[in-house]
């Protein structure tokens, strides 16, 4: 009998992950925010928990979030026990890209796009308390940059020099370096985030979905992360 779980981070409704499971076999659907009012580690876990399946496709169209609940999610999905198929539909950006980086296999639809980058953070305080984050901030990366070079099995400055630039990988450029392991093809993806806040978006994904045909629990999400992107950008310009 096929089951149904549909997770719902917090009270936001508009916030969703889905699984359909059967005995053998399960899909995971991740098509939102990665923490930030979205998809937390807590409700991810909790779901995946109750899964016996011995086959796990995992689907993701996500634009990044938290890098915690990013990371709780990677790990719970490597030390399940299950075979792990990653699909890339649209977009796994930021740390949704570590996300897909928990795959025995990745697959990216032709028009997917994956996205490494650095981490940010907001921090208040004063002189030192910016310095102590700025030490975590490169901790943090460099623990990303490990997973991204364990995959491409490439070194960790390589890594870390996509993260740098900000890199929005095609779905054949993740194939080639080995981010990816197939590129199956798909209608077109079309952004439907919020990527205002990064700096090198492909001209594919520019036009995102017109906040006028999102509910409004939607819109003020995007309103939100466009608060928070614009506190990073001018404390980026201050500098």
């Amino acid at each position: 009998m096929l089951k149904t779980i549909q997770a719902r981070a917090g009270k936001v409704p508009a916030s969703w992950f889905s699984i359909k499971a059967e005995a053998e076999t399960a899909d995971v659907l991740i098509y939102d925010y990665i923490g930030w009012g979205g998809v937390t580690a807590a409700d991810f876990a909790t779901a995946l928990q109750a899964l016996t399946a011995k086959t796990i496709t995992v689907r993701l169209n996500t634009p990044g979030g938290d890098v915690f609940d990013g990371l709780a999610i990677f790990n719970s999905l490597k030390a399940h026990g299950a075979q792990i198929h990653v699909r890339v539909d649209g977009i796994a950006a930021s740390i949704g890209s570590i996300i897909a980086m928990a795959g025995h296999t990745i697959t990216m639809g032709e028009s997917a796009f994956l996205m490494v980058h650095n981490p940010w953070a907001l921090t208040i305080g004063n002189a030192e308390d910016m310095r102590a984050m700025a030490d975590t901030l490169e901790k943090i990366g460099g623990s990303l940059a490990n997973i991204y070079a364990s995959r491409a099995k490439t070194t960790p400055e390589q890594a870390q020099a996509w993260m740098n630039a900000e890199t929005w990988f095609t779905a054949d450029e993740a194939k080639a370096l080995g981010l990816a392991d197939a590129v199956q093809g798909a209608a077109k993806a079309e952004a439907s985030f919020d990527l205002s806040g990064y700096a090198k978006v492909p001209k594919a994904l520019t036009e995102s979905v017109a906040e006028r045909q999102l509910d409004p629990d939607s819109v003020r999400r995007f309103a939100l992360m466009r608060k928070r992107l614009a506190l990073v950008e001018r404390g980026e310009q201050s500098r």
